[in-house]
């Protein structure tokens, strides 16, 4: 089979002037393109967010090939994209199976699949078996974790499945499909699968239990990307955060060391499964960054949310980072369950506090995106949340545009989210200075970004 799978489908700059979306590798593609290679089909990754063509010429391109199957991976906020694009692919190979998958169609596939008839299915959670047993022909309704519509065009969402995959046994991502200039040979990681733990906010596409990849295997892919793809960054994590397991994390510390491979690395955790030793160890084989979830600065709210953080551990682990020497971005969420101007002033004081220690900062305005409980709460107006839109490309991670919060406007929440980054960032004549000599800080605030916070303020 001729298969073309997507990276990404924005094909339009983002509706939220505040959000990053630089081009970024997914292994999720990239494993699910090795195994189908590995099984004899030959296959293509496209991108038009770094080819920067328009829709058009990406279409004409693509159907030169005569795919038979096309699959797209597509968050909430380009899924409208992805339709798109299979629309204009339809009409010049009305023969190809265009198939969804990714966060937004594993959260309501078979709304998606009524919402946007041109796909023909869509992949529901992890999809290396699920897109294999589809190109071998194993008839639609005898694949787990699948949704489909039958010859009258009814929608059928199959079990899911029971067994997950060894993390182990699957092959190696194909980078060497991807043009890795465009992604400035920052090269992801995947250490395991599946957060453990249960935020409201957050959804899991994946399968319910962790699962840890061999570090040995780890570092082989660290070793790969470094040694025969010029990566010139790693970063940890895909549908889950690193470390997550702290004998794991150790462990794959102690690979890197005895392979002498030293590559500046960033990741994404929780405060709370950091210690000194584990810092020590990450920042000894090139660990130069990490984000942590605080999401706010009142307890009660991180309770309602069920976060599972106190933070006055939080607060110890932002401390220590910095004292071993690793830059931190804080990552804040306001308009959560029970949100109002005095837990704000909370968050507000806790990110000052922690200025001196953290590089960053970011403070989104709640999306309750599909899948999470924040989302159900909103379909039915529970503590005080509410839908304004169900326009799918204004579910972006920074500006809130989908929230409706009972205690706080959204022009309230917009023009706290200024004050908070203006304050943690702006604040402290010391900390400007520090930041300007951070790559971090100069790689995420754009004058856009700073213009329109700024808007917000008045």
């Amino acid at each position: 089979m001729k298969i073309i799978l997507f990276n990404s489908c924005f094909i339009e700059r983002s509706v939220d002037p505040l959000q990053r979306i630089d081009p970024h590798l997914r292994v999720g593609v990239a494993v699910i393109a090795a195994c189908l290679r590995e099984a004899g089909h030959v296959v293509r990754v496209v991108d038009p967010q770094v080819d920067k063509r328009g829709i058009d010429e990406v279409v004409h391109e693509i159907v030169q090939d005569e795919p038979d199957l096309v699959g797209f991976s597509a968050f909430t906020e380009e899924i409208i994209y992805a339709s798109h694009i299979a629309e204009k692919i339809r009409v010049i190979c009305p023969s190809a199976k265009l198939i969804v998958g990714g966060y937004h169609a594993s959260a309501v596939p078979e709304r998606t699949l009524r919402e946007f008839p041109v796909f023909d299915l869509a992949v529901v959670g992890e999809g290396e078996q699920t897109m294999l047993e589809i190109v071998n022909g194993v008839s639609y309704e005898n694949i787990p974790g699948l949704a489909w519509r039958d010859t009258n065009g009814t929608v059928h969402l199959n079990p899911s499945r029971q067994e997950a995959i060894s993390l182990d046994s699957l092959p190696p991502p194909a980078w060497d499909l991807f043009d890795l200039s465009s992604y400035s040979f920052r090269i992801p990681v995947e250490p395991s699968r599946t957060c453990p733990f249960r935020c409201a906010f957050c959804f899991q596409a994946t399968f319910s239990k962790t699962r840890y990849k061999d570090p040995v295997k780890v570092v082989d892919d660290v070793e790969r990307a470094v040694r025969q793809l010029g990566a010139r960054q790693i970063s940890f994590g895909s549908a889950g955060a690193f470390p997550l397991n702290r004998n794991h994390g150790l462990a794959v510390c102690r690979e890197l060391r005895s392979r002498n491979i030293t590559i500046p690395w960033l990741t994404t955790t929780r405060a709370d499964v950091l210690d000194r030793e584990l810092l020590m160890a990450m920042r000894e084989t090139g660990c130069c960054y990490i984000s942590l979830g605080i999401e706010t600065g009142d307890q009660d709210i991180l309770s309602r949310c069920n976060k599972g953080l106190r933070l006055e551990k939080a607060e110890e682990t932002i401390r220590l980072i910095h004292e071993v020497g690793i830059e931190s971005e804080l990552c804040f969420i306001i308009g959560l369950p029970g949100e109002t101007e005095e837990s704000l002033l909370k968050t507000e004081r806790f990110a000052i506090a922690m200025r001196p220690y953290a590089t960053l900062a970011s403070f989104a305005i709640l999306t309750p995106f599909p899948g999470t409980e924040i989302f159900r709460m909103a379909e039915c107006g529970e503590q005080g949340l509410g839908l304004s839109t169900q326009d799918w490309r204004r579910f972006s991670k920074q500006s809130g545009f989908a929230l409706q919060h009972s205690s706080l406007t959204f022009s309230q929440l917009r023009r706290w989210q200024a004050r908070l980054y203006l304050k943690f960032y702006f604040g402290s004549p010391f900390k400007t200075l520090r930041l300007l000599r951070s790559p971090a800080f100069r790689e995420g605030i754009s004058l856009r970004r700073l213009i329109n916070l700024l808007r917000r303020m008045f």
